[in-house]
Order: structure tokens, then C-alpha cells, then sequence
């Protein structure tokens, strides 16, 4: 199994496109991402290590980057269960998976001392079994838990967990897809935010200020806010690996032809004075 290990502070403005870019070829491989920064992307981060079915971690800027990734590889060299898929059957064993929605799907592999955590929703009377498949050593095993025994509990908390993957999910299908596919997954974002109570792409939660502040002749004033940069960054330090601004774009390519001429120039007078 091909293994990639992918160090980043996730400081890009594209990732829409790199999303697509790992799930159109990663092709098995698993992706293992590490957050390197006091103010990584984690969004970004925690997806790619969902697409590639590994494991997202996070270094901090007060944390020793050797220990971590010696932590890792000790884990690497500890898999439980790889090709990890989840089923749910009834007494009879008979199929009652299209009852069930989870996340992630499909579940990344599992390592000693790295639990899998899977958000699911399924109806309250659902009489069945989860039967939990993989690969142990090149053997395939199979495990199998009883859903009845605590379907009266209530977590609150559960149902936002549930719901962000879902949102989450239903994002990523609406990144790969065409227009019309966008329009529909829209809607379908949006009933989710607000049956979720959760922030999207296309939900928000409006603040109502009710004293007004005008100014002197009646007009009203927008203040721009500063706001304070994440913990050991410097103004002007740090910016963006990538842009879909076309003021920047056609910038960043006069600079590069002026660059090249500058060379070309530098180049052909140092061979002019060689032939002198």
C-alpha cells in the first residue's frame, strides 16, 4: 500500500481544486496530512486526510516536530484494520444498510491507539446489527455489535456531529460537481444547516444590533475592524500560495517575462563578452 505523508500550514487559496486533484488521483493510496503552525487550515487538512482515508494531526508551534512524527511512524507500524467497511444486517442477515447514513465514508484504516469515531443516523426502531469488516494481516475479519441495547439515550451533541459531516459531505459532492448538480446539492446544504443548526457555505447566523451609529450628517459609516493575526505570526509574513484574483494573476505573470527578459539580457551579455 502506498503511503503519502504530506507536511503543510495549509496557506492556500485553492482548495476547492485540490480536493478534486487528490480524489481523482490518489487511487488507494492512503494520505496521511500534518498541520505544521500555530493557525493551520484545518479544514483543509482533516479533509484530505478523509479523502485518502488516513489521518489528519496537527503540530503546533511550541511542539517538537521529531516527537511528533516518531509518534507516527510508531503508529504506522501498528495497523488494526485496513479496507475497513461497515454494513448493517438484520437477524436474518439480510441487508438494511440503505436505513443507515455515516460518516466518513468510506472509514479510514485503523491503528493501535487511534480509535475510529463514525457519526451515523439511522430510525429509532431499526432492529439490526453493525458488522464491521477488514483486512488484519492479510486476513480478512469480521466483528459484528448489537444496535438495540441504547437507542433510548439521547445526545444532544451527537445530532451536530452527525450534521457537520453531513454538511461536509454534501460539500465535497457539490465542489466535484457540474452546475446543474450545484443548484440541486444548494438546496440540499442549505435544509441541512437549518434542520443542523449549523454554519455552511450558504447558511449564517444574523446578528441584529438595534442602536444604529450615523454620522454627523446622517450618513451611515462603515468601520473596518481589525482583526488580531493568529499567535507568533508577523503582519505581511504570510501570504496566500495561490489566487483566483486576475489583478494578481496577470502581475505575478508580467513579473515572470520581465524576469526572463532581464536573464536573457544578463545571458547574452556575458557571451558577447566571451567572443570579444
Amino acid at each position: 500500500m502506498r503511503l503519502i505523508v504530506f507536511l503543510t500550514d495549509g496557506a492556500v487559496g485553492n482548495e476547492h481544486s485540490l480536493m478534486r486533484l487528490l480524489d481523482e488521483n490518489l487511487n488507494g493510496a492512503r494520505l496521511f496530512a500534518f498541520a505544521i503552525g500555530s493557525a493551520p487550515n484545518e479544514y483543509l487538512v482533516r479533509k484530505m486526510a478523509e479523502i485518502g482515508r488516513g489521518q489528519a494531526r496537527f503540530i503546533r508551534s511550541h511542539e517538537d516536530i521529531g516527537e511528533v512524527m516518531a509518534d507516527f511512524f510508531r503508529t504506522l507500524e501498528a495497523p488494526v484494520l485496513t479496507d475497513l467497511q461497515l454494513f448493517w444486517e438484520d437477524d436474518g442477515g439480510e441487508s438494511v444498510g440503505d436505513a443507515v447514513r455515516f460518516f466518513p465514508d468510506p472509514p479510514p484504516d485503523i491503528y493501535v491507539d487511534r480509535p475510529l469515531q463514525v457519526s451515523m443516523r439511522y430510525p429509532r426502531d431499526l432492529a439490526a446489527r453493525l458488522v464491521v469488516r477488514g483486512n488484519r494481516d492479510g486476513r480478512e475479519e469480521s466483528f459484528s455489535f448489537p444496535m438495540g441495547e441504547r437507542m433510548e439515550e439521547n445526545h444532544p451533541a451527537v445530532e451536530k456531529l452527525f450534521g457537520r459531516a453531513h454538511i461536509g459531505d454534501l460539500m465535497f459532492r457539490w465542489i466535484r460537481g457540474d452546475q446543474e448538480e450545484k443548484d440541486r446539492l444548494r438546496g440540499e446544504i442549505v435544509e441541512a444547516g437549518l434542520r443542523y443548526q449549523l454554519l455552511s457555505r450558504f447558511t449564517s447566523r444574523v446578528a441584529v444590533e438595534e442602536r444604529v451609529e450615523r454620522a454627523p450628517d446622517g450618513r451611515l459609516v462603515t468601520v473596518p475592524v481589525k482583526v488580531p493575526l493568529p499567535r507568533g505570526w508577523k503582519p505581511g509574513a504570510f501570504f496566500p500560495t495561490a489566487t483566483n484574483d486576475w489583478f494578481f494573476l496577470l502581475a505575478g505573470l508580467l513579473l515572470m517575462l520581465s524576469g526572463s527578459v532581464l536573464a536573457w539580457k544578463a545571458w547574452t551579455g556575458r557571451g558577447a563578452e566571451r567572443v570579444s
